[in-house]
């Protein structure tokens, strides 16, 4: 599995029973200076085409906002379950809360790459 440029896409994923996210923020409070200094780089798609133009849509629509009626403010993790942006199995929640298949293991998690 690798993650494709830009971060927008996965290829060769297999499948699993849980759902999880990779958070890309683009709408920050620095945005307006990040899409100036993006437009000048030209290192994103089409030379920065997007950052170019945002300043024009920006400038048309001064109330204009990334924030809608269903925006959500996320302050851990678990909001992302609770929104059902991932999902998680019954093993892991028992893991995460201490459950008893958790007292069989002490230390970190280990991590084996898959060839």
């Amino acid at each position: 599995m690798h993650l494709q440029e830009g971060m927008h896409s996965l290829a060769m994923a297999k499948l699993a029973r849980i759902r999880g996210a990779v958070l890309h923020f683009k709408f920050l409070r620095d945005f307006t200076e990040r899409v100036h200094l993006e437009a000048v780089r030209e290192e994103h798609w089409r030379e920065a085409a997007q950052y170019k133009r945002y300043p024009i849509v920006m400038n048309a629509n001064p109330g204009l906002s990334t924030f809608t009626r269903e925006s959500k403010e996320f302050s851990c993790g678990r909001d992302l379950i609770e929104y059902a942006l991932v999902t998680s199995i019954p093993e892991l929640e028992e893991f995460r809360t201490g459950g008893a298949r958790a007292n069989h293991h002490r230390g970190p998690i280990p991590v084996v790459p898959r060839a």
